[in-house]
């Protein structure tokens, strides 16, 4: 009898668990790239001008720099020139460099968050730079 017991409670309490789904992780309504086409948002602080700073959205992560959109521009910053960083999502995620390359897990979390995670091919670059009305690519140079 204490057995049959046991096995109905244990029963009841899987089967409650199961119907309550046990949601584990975030919920797609909570994430923030999963409504927009958007990449997340950065700060970026340029090396050579303490006041110097890029905000805009990360479109891809690249070998040795990033691709945003700043102010309706698509641009190029080489990671050399970045001084610091702050990229939005759930909280603050720096930039790490070595070696003007950044640190790999860093550069995952990145990648994954940007617009393009697959990166930018050339025929996506020409579409973008179309998009914007850019005949070329802004590039920061210190």
């Amino acid at each position: 009898m204490r057995t049959q017991r046991i096995i109905i409670v244990g029963a009841t309490l899987v089967v409650a668990l199961v119907l309550n789904g046990c949601p584990v992780g975030t919920r797609l309504s909570r994430y923030e790239p999963a409504h927009r086409p958007q990449g997340i948002s950065c700060v970026l602080q340029i090396r050579g001008q303490p006041q110097l700073t890029l905000t805009g959205e990360l479109l891809s992560v690249e070998d040795s720099a990033a691709i945003m959109v700043v102010n309706n521009k698509v641009w190029l910053v080489p990671y050399r020139h970045v001084r610091g960083s702050n990229c939005r999502r759930a909280g603050v995620i720096p930039f790490r460099t070595d070696n003007h390359r950044l640190v790999r897990d860093v550069a995952n979390l990145h990648i994954r968050l940007s617009r393009y995670p697959q990166g930018v091919s050339p025929q996506l670059m020409t579409a973008l730079l179309a998009a914007y009305e850019q005949p070329v690519l802004e590039v920061v140079v210190r």
